[in-house]
């Protein structure tokens, strides 16, 4: 069997027939029935019928046919850039961070997972030294990520930097940090064969294969593709996405590495039983019940705000998360009864803004936020003291993203306070012992 390497995205095996049934997997989609939607499957193959495969399916193609005895001959290769030295302006790298970096630069593309709160962008950065003969595109999903980006790669003395994003469409500089949002509106002519180096920032968010990041990625011709992340993602076609646009991980810095290295603040969870609700008794559809006992239910609010004003109190910040507007509003409403300063970060609150209130937060200018999802990646706020979970949720990977906003350690800070809910009502208990499995088997309680 042979593989023609055609470029870093595409790739094609002469023999199909032998690898598509090993290569494929159930994919579902939503079919309107007689009286409702009925969920139906179907395989989508990583393979397609004439052998063409995203390049980064090689490795596991190659080991499928090592574990088969198949003979495999691969014509062709990814081009390859030389790296020169690491050096990072004013800073010493952690023996972590050098080992990441080096990884990056020896294998050439593939995901580098590390904990919120270790430095990836310091990682980034250490590979773009490596890389000063080069251009580099830096890829990431909000303004805020934008710019902490452009003053971190600044302040290590890279550059010059470009931004597209938040109204500037400038490709011109050696390294452009760009929104994926904004570069997809550029025409592909304009960047598809412009860089050397391509990182996905947050790269879990590569969660199909014709999202925007998978359009962007089928169209930059770089050798060199990194993806960032703490977290992997445990649904398969987020997770062969992943592997097939940017490559498999090739290394990781674990949160028990980390916490045990010191890089990392130790989480300590605090769990408060939330009293039953009357209003949820009769209710069935989800909905409802999230309205009827997190949203709405005064008494659950009043004490997420209880405990933010203990820590106000003591001169200790918090930021509490929650889903909803409606919800962060009401809670807003309690503070403001209970003589708690908060400030309320939601979607119309523009980046600049974000970006002062960050700075506001660290310094313990402010002392609570309320946020919604806006704030629920990329946000570095290291002296931070809590965090609180009060919009519920299952997702154990949204947890660790939400979680991971505390786990900088600062100088007067070796732990971060995680304090949850534990709701009684239907599904909202269920939510709650999810959240609980995730804290147990990181044995953080």
């Amino acid at each position: 069997m042979k593989i023609t390497i055609i470029d870093s995205i595409m790739s094609k095996v002469d023999r199909p027939d032998l690898l598509r049934p090993y290569f494929s997997f159930k994919k579902e989609f939503w079919k309107k029935g007689i009286y409702k939607r009925e969920r139906m499957e179907y395989d989508f193959f990583l393979i397609d019928k004439k052998g063409n495969f995203l390049t980064g399916f090689i490795p596991k193609i190659t080991k499928h046919c090592q574990d088969n005895d198949i003979d495999l001959v691969i014509e062709g290769q990814l081009e390859k850039i030389k790296p020169g030295k690491i050096l990072l302006q004013g800073l010493t790298l952690r023996d972590d961070q050098q080992r990441l970096i080096e990884t990056a630069l020896s294998r050439g593309r593939g995901i580098l997972k590390s904990p919120t709160g270790s430095g990836k962008t310091i990682i980034a950065c250490g590979i773009m030294s490596a890389y000063k003969k080069y251009r580099v595109l830096f890829l990431c999903h909000t303004i805020s990520l934008l710019k902490q980006t452009k003053e971190e790669i600044e302040r290590f003395g890279l550059g010059p930097v470009s931004i597209v994003g938040s109204g500037s469409k400038d490709l011109s500089g050696k390294i452009v940090v760009s929104t994926m949002q904004s570069l997809i509106k550029i025409p592909i002519e304009d960047y598809c064969d412009k860089f050397d180096v391509v990182f996905i920032d947050e790269s879990h968010h590569v969660r199909d294969f014709k999202g925007t990041y998978a359009k962007l990625l089928k169209c930059l011709l770089a050798p060199v593709k990194l993806g960032l992340t703490a977290t992997i993602p445990t649904d398969k076609e987020s997770v062969l996405a992943m592997e097939g646009l940017l490559g498999p991980v090739i290394d990781e810095l674990t949160l028990e590495e980390g916490m045990r290295l010191e890089i990392l603040a130790k989480p300590t969870v605090k769990l408060i039983k939330v009293p039953p609700n009357e209003a949820t008794r009769d209710l069935r559809k989800y909905h409802d019940i999230y309205e009827a006992g997190i949203v709405t239910f005064r008494k659950r609010n009043r004490l997420i705000i209880e405990e933010a004003k203990k820590l106000s109190d003591e001169g200790k910040s918090s930021l509490i998360y929650v889903t909803q507007i409606e919800h962060g509003e009401r809670l807003v409403g309690i503070a403001d009864l209970l003589g708690l300063p908060v400030t309320f970060i939601k979607g119309d609150v523009d980046a600049e803004t974000r970006e002062q209130l960050r700075h506001d937060l660290h310094n313990k200018k402010i002392l609570t936020v309320i946020a919604t999802v806006v704030w629920k990646e990329g946000i570095n706020v290291r002296s931070l003291d809590c965090i609180m979970i009060a919009g519920g949720g299952k997702s154990e990977l949204a947890l660790l993203q939400t979680v991971g906003r505390g786990f900088r350690r600062d100088v007067n800070k070796k732990e971060i306070l995680i304090i949850d809910f534990l709701d009684s009502s239907r599904y909202l208990a269920e939510h709650a012992i999810e959240r609980l499995g995730v804290y147990i088997e990181n044995e953080w309680i």
